[in-house]
């Protein structure tokens, strides 16, 4: 489940700052946004990329993000409502680029970013193989097909990234993501190597996912600042203060060309 959140806020990690550099850097950061405001900027890169997302982008170190596949991926769930643990073989995960920016702010005092997203669906498809305990009471195990389609999502981030300018290091030193998803509706087949019990909890987690979605979050929401905080050292390990503006200001070569024929429309207004 952790993935599922950090695929949704995927496209905030791209939203930073020159936390803590040198006195120059921060100059190189305000002369640019003479050109623009960053926020302008920043909502050009997320257009731009949203366009290219359904095909590999290898200058940024990115696979093809919608639809994300996985040959295989192991997850491992441990809450006081459960711990399951297992394994998602052919993996597809589809969606991810109708995602909308409702509101960006950008701290040129603080050096920290504060955005609004939301993604009204995101279906994920493929096989299951899982076991573990629901309360620590109920064992819950099986193996097949399943189809998981969430609505609704509703992510607030606000965050802070650290740029070394000796190092050419970069760091999240503050992650915060609040969450909420609007509905959950799955199709898991062969729960507990039963159809009836399969039919009675597929009805139970359409009913009462949600819910229990935004309950969790808290407790997985230190465990996804923590991968946001490896993507981001790692996405972004040995680029340049200057070659992070071009990529946010000049993003189109450092994105792969679009087919021919296609073209990019969108319109930026902003404020929001």
């Amino acid at each position: 489940m952790k993935v599922f959140y950090l695929l949704l806020v995927f496209p905030s990690i791209f939203v930073v700052s020159s936390g803590k550099t040198v006195h120059n850097d921060k100059v190189k950061l305000s002369q640019r946004a003479d050109e623009k405001t960053m926020e302008e900027a920043l909502l050009i890169f997320f257009e731009e990329l949203r366009c290219r997302m359904n095909t590999p982008m290898d200058d940024l170190n990115l696979p093809t993000l919608d639809p994300f596949t996985a040959d295989s991926m192991d997850f491992d769930l441990d809450h006081n409502l459960g711990s399951i643990s297992g394994t998602f073989s052919n993996l597809r995960i589809e969606g991810l680029s109708e995602f909308t920016v409702n509101d960006l702010r950008f701290n040129y005092n603080n050096l920290d970013f504060w955005i609004d997203t939301t993604l009204p669906r995101l279906s994920l498809s493929g096989y299951y193989d899982i076991d573990g305990s629901l309360g620590g009471l109920l064992p819950i195990f099986g193996n097949g097909n399943f189809s998981i389609v969430l609505t609704e999502m509703h992510a607030v981030i606000n965050s802070t990234i650290d740029y070394n300018g000796l190092t050419v290091a970069w760091n999240m030193p503050e992650f915060q993501m609040d969450f909420h998803l609007g509905n959950l509706t799955t199709v898991i087949d062969n729960l507990f190597n039963d159809d009836e019990l399969s039919d009675f909890f597929n009805l139970a987690f359409t009913t009462l996912g949600a819910d229990i979605v935004d309950v969790m979050f808290s407790d997985i929401e230190p465990e996804i600042a923590d991968m946001a905080k490896e993507m981001t050292s790692d996405l972004l390990n040995g680029v340049t203060i200057e070659k992070f503006l071009d990529i946010i200001f000049l993003i189109e070569p450092f994105l792969p060309p679009l087919a021919d024929g296609e073209v990019c429309e969108y319109e930026i207004n902003y404020p929001l």
